[in-house]
């Protein structure tokens, strides 16, 4: 193998190295979701909660049922178990060598083809690694979403009917 790389090998590695930043970024961007939806649903929680305890009903009364708000409150424990399950770190790998000395020796071993050839199978796992947890949190903030989606479908048909 000669000391440049053929035109070929230069854009699969550049590919290769491309995928891998665009997976770390939606991993990323469901994180952000997931946190950004935990604090929408909690202060809906809060709000519930303050309408409840001042009785905001035409008759006086509390806003919503005993029933709804259990709906409701267990709507949100799953939605929140759901959005703290993708915001949680995760290990995802980023580079095809660990920066060890060790890691280092092995890799300054090999001739120039071994070398591409473990640099592009690498990436190849890393590839398949973080697209599996990019899966995990990206079905983590689905079930999240679909559970707030009950809330506010709970909460828009308990006031709906309450305070009217």
């Amino acid at each position: 193998m000669p000391d440049e790389l053929t035109f070929q090998q230069k854009n699969a590695l550049e590919l290769m190295q491309a995928h891998t930043a665009s997976i770390r970024e939606a991993i990323n961007t469901l994180e952000d979701k997931a946190q950004q939806n935990i604090s929408i649903s909690s202060i809906i929680i809060a709000i519930i909660g303050s309408f409840n305890a001042l009785g905001t009903n035409v008759q006086g009364g509390m806003l919503f049922t005993q029933t709804e708000i259990v709906l409701i409150f267990l709507a949100y424990a799953v939605l929140f178990v759901a959005f703290f399950i993708a915001r949680r770190p995760a290990l995802v790998a980023t580079h095809p060598m660990r920066p060890t000395w060790e890691e280092l020796q092995k890799w300054l071993g090999l001739n120039e083809e071994e070398f591409y050839d473990k640099l592009v199978a690498s990436y190849s796992d890393i590839v398949r690694d973080n697209e599996l947890v990019m899966k995990r949190k990206a079905r983590a903030v689905n079930v999240g979403v679909f559970f707030l989606g009950i809330d506010i479908l709970v909460i828009a048909l308990s006031a709906a009917t309450n305070i009217g």
